[in-house]
């Protein structure tokens, strides 16, 4: 245990013979006593702001842990986020290759519809200049025989 102020003002000495004064020794106590007393006070102090050092980084270290855990919830999140996202991407595009498959085999369907829509109006329209074909030769035959009787009687 450290000797305090008041310890050194009452320490009493023997007197002995050609000793010290005793007014002196008195008074080096007495400044001896102040100076304990400020470097104890001082001490304190510092004791004090220490331990207020020790409670802020104590502190300190508590909120960095927090910070810490926040980070790494976040990282986590990104991470599950880009996860996800990368799914729905994937889902998405898979969506869309079934649709653009759908789109073309409708396409695919529309088309031979209307290929064979014109196919028929093809064959209908060969069937009709056959049939043009085969009246202009009757027509023809008829206007040759009908020029040749006129002819016959025009001769007669």
């Amino acid at each position: 245990m450290p000797i305090t102020p008041i310890e050194i003002r009452k320490k009493c000495f023997q007197k002995q013979f050609r000793g010290y004064s005793t007014k002196e020794v008195n008074h080096f106590l007495s400044i001896l006593a102040e100076e304990w007393k400020k470097m104890l006070s001082t001490q304190e102090q510092m004791q004090k702001k220490i331990q207020s050092a020790q409670n802020e980084i104590t502190r300190l270290q508590q909120i960095e842990k927090k910070l810490v855990d926040v980070i790494q919830k976040i990282e986590s999140t990104q991470h599950q986020l880009i996860s996800q996202a990368e799914k729905e991407a994937k889902i998405i595009i898979q969506q869309s290759k079934t649709e653009a498959e759908k789109i073309k085999q409708e396409a695919l369907k529309y088309f031979d519809k209307e290929k064979e829509v014109s196919i028929e109006k093809l064959k209908k329209m060969q069937e009709e200049v056959q049939q043009f074909s085969l009246m202009y030769i009757d027509a023809k035959n008829k206007v040759e025989n009908l020029a040749k009787t006129l002819l016959e009687n025009v001769e007669n």
